[in-house]
């Protein structure tokens, strides 16, 4: 039971943490593509 609420954390942090890293990856983006 303990380790099955590890893994539903896990998860959750997971979907949490995907959507920054896209949005940081598109940010990277703008920025490298106003240095060019």
């Amino acid at each position: 039971m303990a380790r099955r609420k590890q893994n539903k954390k896990r998860t959750a942090t997971a979907i949490a943490i995907l959507p920054l890293l896209i949005l940081s990856l598109d940010l990277i983006n703008q920025i490298v593509s106003l240095i060019k």
